[in-house]
């Protein structure tokens, strides 16, 4: 699976045209390939199809061809995941400027992520994962079906994992991560 995947993220890294559906397929970790800490860096992240606010659903590998970052986060109420929700959302337009996409994951359902992503001005989407999935597959900790850490995930245009971070409070070293990714000839 090709995918770049940044949950905070953004970068002026490779620009690869994403890999055939097939070579993405049989690159893909099946669960039993994951470690217990989930996907480690310089692996191919997992493809998942999730759903977003609007109750579309989404697989991640739709992000291939860019950075992607990740923010997994534990609830869509106030409190000290907002603030780097915010965080993301107000370097969003930097994000972009380098190609890269931002994605929210909580255990949340589509409804109140709906109203988060309102209430907070949030341009990116939000994706439930209520069976813990994508938790689990990326190592994030949960706990009575609540992810119980804030962890920020930075894929690169392959979908491999480039750097991850948990409960960052400067979007910054994200930034210098992205600007740091190679560049197409």
């Amino acid at each position: 699976m090709s995918l770049s995947l940044v949950l905070f993220a953004g970068g002026c890294g490779s620009s690869t045209p994403p890999a055939s559906t097939a070579r993405r397929a049989a690159r893909r970790p099946s669960a039993s390939t994951l470690s217990v800490s989930g996907v480690r860096i310089g692996e191919l992240a997992p493809d998942l199809t999730l759903e977003d606010q609007n109750g579309r659903y989404r697989t991640l590998s739709e992000f291939q061809g860019q950075p992607l970052v990740i923010f997994f986060y534990p609830r869509t109420t106030p409190g000290e995941c907002t603030p780097d929700a915010c965080a993301l959302r107000d370097a969003l337009a930097r994000l972009a400027q380098c190609g890269a996409r931002v994605v929210g994951i909580s255990t949340d359902d589509a409804f109140a992520h709906r109203a988060y992503r309102e209430t907070n001005a949030l341009p990116f989407d939000l994706l439930s994962d209520p069976d813990e999935i994508a938790a689990t597959a990326y190592g994030v900790p949960s706990e009575m079906g609540f992810i119980t850490a804030r962890e920020i995930f930075l894929l690169d245009a392959d979908g491999n994992l480039v750097d991850r971070w948990l409960n960052l409070s400067d979007i910054a070293e994200v930034l210098t991560a992205i600007d740091a990714l190679p560049t197409s000839p």
